[in-house]
C-alpha cells in the first residue's frame, strides 16, 4: 500500500470516528433531555399527589363532622346523650354551673381532653398555674360535639396555651351549625376571658386548628336560663 493510500484510510476512518462522535453526542443530549422532561413529569405528579392527600384529609374531616352530627329526631327520642335534661334555673344561686359537671363530650377527635377536678401533676399548665377544671385541644385539627339540648344561655371561659405546646392557633364555636365565636390566639400570650351566647343551641361543635400547640378552656362554666 502506497503512503498515499495509508493517508487516505486513515482520514476516512478519522471522518468515521468523527460521525460517531456526533451521533453519542446528540444521544446524550437526546437522554439529558428526557431525563430533564422525567423529573419534570414526576415532580408534577408529586404535586397532584400531595394535593390529592389534602382533599382525602378534608373529605375525611367532612365525614367525621357528618357522622358526629346528630339528627333532631336523634335529639328529640333520646338517641344522643343530653345533659341529663337539668330544669330550668329559678334562682341566681342555681343559673351558672361547672360545665363539665352538667355536660361531656359524646363525640371527640384524638388529642383531646376534659379535666374535672384533675389529680394528674402538672397536666394543664397555663402561664405558670395548675388548672384542674379544664377543657384541652391539642393535635392539629381537633374538635369536640357537646349536647346542650336549649337549655342554657351563656358558656363562659378563660382561654390559654399550655406553657409546653404554644404555637398560633384558632379555635372556633359552633352552635347548631352556625359559627357563634372565633378567636385566634398567638404564641404565649396573656389568657383571656371569653363568654359565648349559647342561647337556644342544642349541638355545640369546638374546632382548634394550629400545629404543635395545646389550647386549654379553662375553669369553664355555662349558665342556665331563667324560668
Amino acid at each position: 500500500m502506497s503512503y498515499e493510500d495509508v493517508i487516505a484510510v486513515i482520514i476516512r476512518e478519522k471522518i468515521e470516528n468523527e460521525k460517531e462522535i456526533t451521533h453519542l453526542t446528540e444521544v446524550s443530549n437526546l437522554l439529558v433531555e428526557d431525563n430533564s422532561n422525567l423529573s419534570s413529569t414526576i415532580e408534577k405528579l408529586n404535586g397532584k399527589h400531595n394535593d390529592l392527600l389534602e382533599d382525602i384529609k378534608q373529605l375525611q374531616n367532612e365525614i367525621d363532622t357528618l357522622k358526629n352530627k346528630p339528627k333532631q329526631s336523634d335529639i328529640n327520642d333520646g338517641t344522643v346523650p343530653t345533659t341529663s335534661s337539668p330544669e330550668l334555673a329559678d334562682s341566681k344561686e342555681e343559673l351558672k354551673k361547672r360545665f363539665l359537671d352538667v355536660s361531656s363530650a359524646y363525640g371527640s377527635s384524638k388529642y383531646f381532653w376534659e379535666l374535672i377536678d384533675n389529680h394528674q401533676p402538672d397536666k394543664c399548665l397555663v402561664n405558670g398555674k395548675e388548672y384542674r377544671n379544664a377543657i384541652g385541644f391539642g393535635g392539629d385539627e381537633t374538635y369536640a360535639y357537646y349536647s346542650l339540648d336549649g337549655v342554657y344561655d351563656i358558656l363562659t371561659f378563660t382561654i390559654g396555651m399550655d406553657d409546653r405546646y404554644a404555637t398560633d392557633a384558632s379555635i372556633t364555636f359552633i352552635g347548631d351549625g352556625n359559627e357563634i365565636l372565633f378567636i385566634k390566639l398567638k404564641a404565649y400570650q396573656i389568657p383571656e376571658k371569653y363568654t359565648v351566647d349559647v342561647s337556644g343551641v342544642a349541638q355545640l361543635k369546638i374546632f382548634k386548628s394550629g400545629n404543635n400547640n395545646v389550647i386549654w378552656l379553662l375553669e369553664p362554666v355555662i349558665q342556665l336560663k331563667r324560668i
